[in-house]
């Protein structure tokens, strides 16, 4: 909006949702395989040594 001459939330809103989609759906494939790929059937345990 520091841009703008006059600020229009209202637009930068519109724009900023659109752009959203477009990468979700552009990259829809790779981030199905990113989450399946990083996927485990292993139980969650915090174990803080094992962290470093």
């Amino acid at each position: 909006m520091d841009m703008m001459e006059v600020a229009d939330p209202d637009a930068v809103h519109v724009v900023r949702t659109f752009i959203r989609k477009e990468i979700a759906s552009q990259l829809k494939s790779e981030f199905l395989n990113t989450v399946k790929n990083n996927s485990s059937l292993d139980k969650l345990v915090f174990n803080h040594p094992k962290m470093a």
